[in-house]
């Protein structure tokens, strides 16, 4: 039998048969859990307030990325559900709202309790933690909660605490830490960036003051000079040129003056480090890949358009190259911050910046090399000018650059010193804490459901365990796994008529309501040879067909048995031998009045006890009750006689007993038997109950020749049906 089998006929069973022990168990088992769920529940009362955040996960604007603190939405939540934070908020917490974690805790830690028993019996001190530690663990395991809208950047704060003041104080300080906590590390950053920008834009300042004022004197000294104009368009480029270098190269070293302050303040934490990995294979082999590709793209661009084919592969190139290069500056800088004091929240930004940073060098290093040698190229082609058109194109360029570098420092300048004074803020606050108002016991929903569900499994399993200990038989293999005993024959279930044998049957096989009738009527052929072919080993003239329990078909085996033999030309004798309940009279449409229990009292003899069913079967009823005569006659020798009266005018004597497990007096009979034929009731006779009646009729000395299967499912236990069905049709 398969699980899938079994599990449905314990089912099957549970909700048929046991449908009140489910009940009962289950019903004692939510008297005992509810009350203990109730109790263990018990809790200080709740509020709640809530407050909605929006952590921005990009700039709103392209202007001076640079400098955007923002950081991937990821990287913002685990910032907000982090320890480190939560330590934070206990640090700036009022003592009076931490109080409250501590005195009316909503959370409890079995675990600690039960080593704490356990230690206590062992004659160990307890496990004690500290305040700071248990106020800790209640604020993030029962205190506050986070729900995070998928992709929106929205986040709902929940606080709880036994009083309004305190969930209050929970939210506010959640907020005000957050907040906090993203501006330090960009606002460090930004501190650098806007001293070295202060002083560049100082040094840019007196180096335009200096060159307006050269080119002033110059036009005042040599009066209005004009360049010819072949050249005119050549010295207007070269003058963009080195104006775009100036601003490349103004870029480059802000981003490595950034680069060096990172990494300064990494070397400046006071944790143990190993040394400073070495360049990968892959950064020295990218890094001049990259210079190389923007050196062809700052060519492509004097020839082509920004459309042209050439600078959209170039730029596809340069975008692949930058972004493996930045993976791999990103792996070799989280390796170096494996062993720092930057927090674990703050690694990854930290790694991003910085092969951010690193790529963009590398880009405006190969950028800034590019026009320089176009600008070479440029100054050869003014070699035909005089001393002072030359001047006089060398000091307007200086003075367009300053301009333009002047410019670019000072927005940059502002972009630092808005990050540095965190107005820039990634967390905003979109809805302030909410009024507190009474939140519903959840510790208490979860173990009255917990109570629920373990009673609802005990009351299943607990029934279902002893079901499968002592589930029904239901097929061959189940009854040779109980008790080795050979299966003589299997009968099915029959629906469609009245279960009386008869000759004739196969030629209504065609009609589906009649083949299982069919399959009936040779079950009891098969069982007729099969005691035809045990009764060439040893005697088998008297057959006592036994059960363990009423119900399970041993009258209708013994009948249609009969009738079986009668068939080939045996002649029968049924004795009725269930003196209790007596029904062959009925299936054989007879009177009771004289019968088996009158010839044991010798009261009457075989021709008066015995009616005729057809030309080879006779019965002999129980007849009158059994009487203390009859039932002194069991345990005398006046049975054998009886029986051995019976040979006398027949060929098989077919006795019809009992349940075993109920009335003993048929074990006189099962001794004096020559066989015991034992009946199973396929989905009903249990185990225990098929080997108690093992047991009580191997001790009588007579052999049990086999065991019928009884009302079995058709097409569930008879593995050839479907090709039976096929052979009889052909």
């Amino acid at each position: 039998m398969d699980i899938l089998t079994m599990v449905k006929q314990i089912a099957l069973s549970l909700f048929t048969r046991r449908k009140k022990w489910v009940i009962v168990t289950v019903s004692l088992s939510l008297a005992v859990f509810l009350p203990a769920a109730y109790l263990l529940s018990k809790e200080p009362p709740r509020y709640r307030t809530v407050t909605t955040i929006f952590l921005e996960s990009k700039a709103q604007t392209s202007l001076f990325q640079e400098f955007s603190p923002f950081r991937p939405l990821q990287v913002q939540l685990a910032i907000l559900q982090s320890g480190i934070l939560a330590q934070s908020v206990i640090e700036a917490l009022p003592r009076a709202s931490v109080e409250d974690l501590i005195l009316n805790p909503y959370s409890h830690d079995y675990w600690v309790e039960f080593q704490n028993r356990f230690r206590g019996l062992r004659g160990l001190p307890p496990i004690v933690e500290s305040p700071e530690r248990r106020a800790l663990d209640e604020l993030r395991s029962a205190r506050v909660g986070f729900n995070a809208s998928s992709g929106t950047g929205l986040v709902e704060i929940r606080a709880e605490a036994s009083n309004p003041r305190v969930a209050l104080d929970i939210a506010n300080t959640y907020i005000e830490v957050l907040l906090a906590r993203t501006r330090s590390f960009n606002v460090d950053d930004a501190k650098s960036t806007r001293e070295y920008l202060a002083q560049q834009s100082a040094h840019v300042g007196e180096a335009l003051q200096t060159s307006e004022k050269t080119f002033q004197e110059f036009t005042l000294m040599k009066g209005g000079i004009r360049l010819p104009d072949r050249v005119a368009d050549i010295a207007t480029r070269l003058n963009q040129l080195e104006t775009t270098v100036a601003e490349v190269q103004a870029n480059k070293s802000v981003s490595q003056t950034r680069l060096t302050a990172l990494r300064a303040k990494l070397d400046a934490m006071p944790a143990p480090k190993t040394a400073a990995a070495a360049p990968t294979l892959q950064t020295q082999r990218l890094r001049p890949k990259l210079a190389a590709f923007e050196a062809q793209l700052a060519d492509a661009r004097t020839r082509f358009t920004d459309e042209h084919p050439r600078v959209r592969l170039l730029r596809q190139q340069i975008a692949e190259v930058q972004r493996e290069l930045g993976d791999a500056v990103k792996d070799s800088t989280a390796a170096d911050l494996a062993g720092s004091a930057v927090p674990a929240q703050d690694r990854e930004a930290f790694a991003e910046m910085v092969a951010a940073l690193d790529t963009a060098v590398v880009s405006l290093s190969g950028q800034e090399s590019a026009l320089r040698d176009q600008i070479a190229g440029l100054r050869k082609n003014l070699s035909g000018l005089s001393k002072d058109e030359l001047e006089y194109r060398k000091l307007s360029s200086d003075v367009d650059t300053n301009r333009r570098l002047a410019s670019l420092i000072q927005e940059k300048l502002g972009a630092a010193r808005i990050r540095e004074s965190g107005e820039m803020n990634v967390v905003r606050v979109i809805d302030p804490p909410s009024t507190p108002v009474p939140a519903i016991n959840q510790k208490r929903l979860k173990f009255l459901g917990i109570a629920l569900a373990l009673a609802l499994v005990i009351g299943v399993v607990g029934p279902g365990a002893l079901e499968y200990i002592n589930r029904p038989l239901q097929t061959e293999q189940d009854i040779r796994q109980s008790t080795g005993l050979a299966i003589l024959t299997v009968v099915p279930r029959v629906d469609s008529r009245r279960p009386v044998f008869a000759t004739g049957g196969e030629n209504q096989i065609h009609e589906p309501r009649h083949q299982d009738y069919v399959l009936f009527v040779d079950a009891f052929r098969r069982l007729r040879v099969e005691l035809q072919m045990l009764g060439e080993d040893m005697p088998l003239r008297r057959i006592l067909v036994a059960s363990a329990l009423p119900g399970e078909g041993k009258s209708t085996i013994t009948y249609n048995l009969a009738l079986a033999l009668g068939e080939i030309g045996k002649h029968v004798i049924i004795a009725d031998a269930d003196f209790h309940r007596p029904s062959l009279h009925r299936t054989a449409k007879t009177r009771n009045e004289k019968g088996f229990t009158d010839l044991l009292a010798g009261t009457s003899v075989l021709t008066e006890s015995t009616t005729t069913i057809s030309e080879q079967v006779r019965l002999a009823p129980r007849g009158s009750a059994l009487s203390i005569p009859a039932r002194v006659g069991l345990g005398t020798r006046r049975l054998t006689e009886v029986l051995v009266n019976m040979e006398s005018e027949a060929d098989y004597i077919l006795i019809d007993s009992s349940p075993i497990l109920l009335v003993p007096d048929n074990l006189y009979i099962a001794s004096a038997a020559d066989g015991i034929l034992l009946v199973v009731d396929s989905g009903a006779t249990r185990p225990r109950d098929l080997l108690r009646t093992k047991e009580a009729l191997e001790r009588t000395g007579t052999p049990i020749i086999g065991v019928v299967l009884n009302r079995a499912p058709l097409r569930q236990t008879n593995y050839y049906y479907k090709q039976y069905m096929t052979y009889y049709k052909a």
